[in-house]
């Protein structure tokens, strides 16, 4: 079994409105330095959007300032978010050279706290920005917020438009259309028809985060945590820091018998550095 990657999500104000307020660049990836300290090896950020109801354009120097502070600060592997964007420009974005990248397997319906957040990826919009991902050397981060996802996900491998090894997060208790109970049958169902060569993280949004990861942990699998996630250590008890929800999963991890990940480690687990590719695939 490989050693455990930690991602660690320090966004805050995903679904939950009493989290912390991350707009601001330096105290997000700062939330991630903390973290990295703490035993993460994978920072998930989100950069801010360009003014404007509705935008989905990212504010790149706002992206480039995070990636700046956690890169001259840690090792981190640098993962962006935010995968609603349309693949043109995700295509953009994806020029500030990060290493991993959220990726839309289909339609996306979630509730956050500043509203809902719908956006529909089809097959051919799918396959575009796979593309592009290949073209600029970044791992998709695909997103699996239910079995059909992993249909889409076979399409991509079988027209490979993807490098093993693949990585994809599966995701619990987020509600809006997208909900799925955090329960270990739910967790285990998605697992056992991931295709082949999937390496596998678990992000959980319901009250059962730390049974549903320590779970996760002991079946081989990889965690995500953070204010985003869930910014709650117990019921009603708030983590101070994104580095005290990393702490739990390191804790859970030498229960359980696991090592966790140095970004050095995890870097080799995920094949990277990735060769950029030089032109399309077709």
């Amino acid at each position: 079994m490989d050693k455990l990657i930690i991602t660690v999500n320090p966004a805050g104000k995903g679904q939950f409105p009493e989290a912390p307020d991350m707009e601001d660049a330096k105290a997000q990836a700062e939330e991630a330095v903390r973290a990295y300290n703490a035993g993460a090896s994978v920072a998930h950020i989100h950069g801010a959007m360009l003014p404007g109801e509705g935008s989905r354009q990212p504010d790149l120097a706002h992206w480039q300032e995070m990636v700046d502070i956690i890169r001259s600060k840690t090792e981190l592997i640098v993962q962006f978010g935010r995968a609603v964007m349309r693949p043109p420009v995700r295509k953009e974005l994806l020029s500030l050279k990060p290493e991993m990248s959220s990726f839309l397997l289909g339609h996306h319906d979630i509730i956050t706290a500043r509203g809902p957040l719908n956006a529909l990826a089809p097959l051919e919009d799918i396959k575009e920005s796979a593309r592009y991902h290949l073209e600029a050397g970044v791992i998709p981060e695909m997103e699996v917020w239910h079995n059909g996802n992993i249909w889409n996900m076979q399409q991509l491998i079988e027209a490979r438009l993807l490098e093993p090894p693949y990585y994809a997060t599966i995701f619990l208790g987020a509600p809006g259309g997208h909900w799925a109970p955090d329960t270990a049958q739910e967790l285990l169902n998605r697992v056992v028809v991931l295709p082949h060569g999937v390496v596998w993280g678990l992000s959980v949004h319901g009250p059962r985060q730390a049974a549903l990861h320590a779970l996760a942990i002991a079946e081989g699998g990889h965690v995500r945590t953070g204010w985003e996630d869930n910014p709650y250590l117990h019921r009603g008890e708030p983590a101070r820091s994104n580095a005290e929800l990393v702490e739990r999963i390191v804790r859970l991890a030498r229960d359980i018998g696991r090592e966790v990940a140095t970004p050095a480690e995890a870097r080799k687990i995920l094949g990277l550095p990735r060769k950029p590719q030089q032109e399309s695939t077709p």
